[in-house]
């Protein structure tokens, strides 16, 4: 399983850079983090909202059940089986 991934901004091109552009002109800066990217850092992701797929920054990861933590990748097959 992997725990992090990078986003280097200077390889980005085409629909990914308008994609980060959209969300950097929110607030004028990137509101999230680039370079080697973790559990718990704020990340940009295509989510579906009000007018089709928008662009949004979100915490990678939700909480665990018991506090100590994040989970951030699960199997499909025994999701809703665990805690």
């Amino acid at each position: 399983m992997c725990d992090s991934f990078q986003m280097d901004l200077n390889t980005v091109d085409g629909d990914a850079r308008r994609f980060i552009q959209s969300i950097s002109g929110i607030q004028g800066k990137l509101p999230f983090k680039t370079g080697e990217i973790h559990p718990t850092d704020h990340v940009p992701v295509l989510a579906l909202g009000e007018h089709g797929i928008e662009a949004w920054v979100m915490i990678w990861g939700f909480p665990k059940w018991d506090g100590d933590g994040v989970v951030f990748n699960v199997k499909a097959e025994t999701t809703l089986e665990n805690p």
